[in-house]
């Protein structure tokens, strides 16, 4: 009774592949195991090379199928590897002529190429050629019954990375010994089957999918090992019963118990199982784990990518967010496609889906511009577009061009718009010079400028200053700036008396230290007009309430040409409104006059200057740049 407690506890075990790791009698994946597909590459496990197996073309084992291979042949050398017809004898004249077809592009894959191959026809004629070499039967020892045979075909063609532990398992149950000399030799995924006989009897039989669907029963080819010849099975056949018959695949695995620590061999689930009866077939059982599309058809494209050309800053970036990304094409998949990474388990969601991914490598920088190397410089990005399925990895690749250069111009704020006097002569001094001239390459820019007069009356000149900036690259770009030259009044004294009070904007402005600040008054004998609503209009402080519109005061009398002002006031404000100078306060005769504000104590930033006289106010702004 103890012994058939502990048994059931192994088949709860490892009926659930969350409990035990995913070392099996195979690659270590449980993705591999339920791939029906593909030619498994156990011999890798075995210590062996990736083209160690039967027919390969890998005449000299180097991992590499070349004209060395064909030399090798030509100069005698006899393996399994050199047999690519597949006939028996290794390194005829018709191997060779097969490989040097291959070799020259005459055909994309050798006959023993399994996941290569794209027909029935084609693997079930490789399959068959395979079967009479191995001869199970000249393995078979006294005792052998069915399934020590089929056993013996899953070491040859399969393979078991466990071998000797295995066999050591398979002797402690009372089992016959089985032939590990040929471990792996052909790499071909045949299964193991179970059936039902015509007599009513358990049998085995070896089953390899030779078609695209594993649920399709006709897409399998089992091999009978007790007849000469080891012929196809068909439904009826004596393995095989018509009357309520079965086929159900049979897997071995190698587990380790995560509550005991425990490794053994034993059965998993069966993955499928087909019901056979009066000549048709159905699905009886289907693992959610097996894996029912080919991976070896799936193909990947990385779309190409256009090269890219990113403007240099210091910080760089280089990033795919701002170089782009190329897309990936699938073709001959319908699984759910997906970039999670792959999980062990649970197994049947990876065998659902197709699992992509995408990287780069950034090769070596070269040099475009030998003066300034870490500012024009390219590389080349490797694209690598990776589907991975049931084990088998297709990937492909694109090479984008990044390149790296200052292709941006140098940026700049122009002096505002200014007017100036007909004493002034056109130069930077009076009409300003640009300020937060800077290039994204940190480097040195050079600034030119020139004049040009757009318009003139007998009043005044308007003139544009074109202001040209060159960055050490060759990239330029220009800015307009209005200037208009006053050719009436002078600084000094009017030609005739101003009319109306009028506070101009400083110039230059933005400003360092220095800047001029002009300002007129009117003959008060000769009053401003008023506005259609009968209201002088004054201008606020910009950060201020705006002021009330303040009824005109017509001033009565005449005769008076030089009369002076009420008091004059002109002083100048941080943006909190607090004054930080008065630069004029007194009575003013009529005229326009001139006065130089020095913000040397000043600390950089926006402040305001304000012209006050009775019942006008007037407020502009201007930039102290340091």
């Amino acid at each position: 009774m103890k012994t058939k407690l502990l048994s059931s506890a192994v088949i709860l075990l490892i009926t659930n592949s969350l409990i035990f790791t995913q070392e099996i009698n195979g690659p270590t994946s449980w993705d591999v195991y339920d791939n029906v597909f593909s030619a498994p590459n156990v011999h890798i496990q075995l210590g062996r090379n990736k083209l160690d197996y039967y027919g390969s073309g890998d005449v000299n084992n180097d991992e590499v199928i070349n004209s060395s291979d064909l030399d090798a042949m030509k100069n005698g050398v006899k393996n399994d590897r050199s047999d690519v017809d597949g006939d028996g004898t290794p390194s005829t004249s018709n191997d060779k002529a097969i490989l040097q077809d291959y070799l020259n592009g005459g055909r994309n894959y050798l006959p023993g190429h399994w996941n290569s191959l794209k027909t029935k026809n084609e693997r079930i004629d490789w399959l068959e050629k395979m079967v009479q070499i191995d001869d199970v039967y000249s393995h078979a020892k006294i005792g052998w019954k069915c399934r020590n045979f089929v056993k013996q075909w899953e070491i040859d063609f399969f393979g078991i990375s466990n071998i000797d532990e295995y066999i050591s398992w398979q002797n402690s149950i009372g089992e016959v010994e089985y032939d590990k000399t040929h471990n792996a030799r052909f790499n071909i995924p045949l299964q193991y089957f179970s059936t039902k006989n015509t007599q009513g009897d358990a049998h085995a039989v070896g089953g390899v999918l030779v078609g695209d669907n594993p649920t399709n029963f006709d897409d399998w080819y089992f091999v009978r090992h007790d007849l000469p010849g080891y012929p196809q099975i068909h439904i009826g056949d004596f393995p095989m019963s018509d009357d309520d018959g079965y086929a159900d695949m049979k897997k071995n695995a190698y587990v380790e118990s995560s509550l005991t620590g425990n490794k053994y061999f034993t059965f998993n689930e069966d993955l499928l199982s087909f019901k056979v009866n009066n000549g048709s077939t159905s699905i009886k059982y289907l693992s959610g784990a097996l894996l029912r599309e080919n991976p070896n058809i799936v193909e990947v494209k990385v779309e190409k990518i256009d090269d890219s050309n990113i403007n240099y800053t210091q910080n760089i970036n280089v990033s795919p967010d701002v170089t782009g990304s190329p897309n990936l094409i699938i073709k001959n998949s319908t699984l759910e496609q997906s970039y999670e990474p792959v999980k062990p388990s649970p197994r049947y969601n990876n065998s659902q889906k197709l699992f992509l991914s995408k990287n780069y490598t950034d090769g070596e920088n070269y040099d475009e511009n030998s003066q300034y190397p870490n500012i024009e410089y390219s590389f080349d990005r490797k694209w690598i577009g990776i589907a991975y399925s049931g084990g088998i990895t297709k990937k492909d690749s694109t090479t984008q061009k990044i390149i790296v250069r200052d292709i941006e111009p140098p940026s700049f704020t122009l002096p505002s718009t200014v007017t100036i006097f007909k004493e002034d002569t056109l130069s930077s001094e009076k009409t300003g010079i640009p300020t937060n001239v800077k290039d994204n390459s940190n480097l040195e820019v050079a600034i030119t400028y020139s004049y040009q007069l757009v318009a003139k009356n007998h009043r005044e000149k308007d003139y544009e200053v074109t202001w040209r900036f060159t960055d050490k690259f060759g990239n330029d770009t220009t800015g307009i700036q209005k200037v208009t030259q006053d050719l009436v009044t002078g600084i000094g004294r009017e030609a005739s008396l101003p009319g109306e009070f009028k506070l101009w904007q400083n110039y230059p402005n933005p400003f360092n230290p220095t800047t001029t600040i002009v300002y007129t008054i009117p003959n008060l004998t000769h009053p401003q007009t008023p506005s259609q609503e009968g209201t002088f209009k004054t201008s606020p402080l910009e950060r201020g309430t705006s002021q009330s519109d303040k009824p005109v005061r017509h001033l009565l009398g005449g005769g008076c040409v030089q009369c002076l002002t009420g008091d004059v006031l002109l002083k100048v404000y941080n943006v909190l409104g607090k004054e930080v100078a008065a630069l004029v306060n007194e009575r003013k005769l009529p005229r326009r006059y001139s006065v130089t504000f020095n913000a040397e104590h000043l600390p950089s930033g926006i402040y305001f200057y304000k012209l006050t006289s009775g019942t006008f106010t007037e407020t502009k702004r201007m930039i102290l740049l340091k």
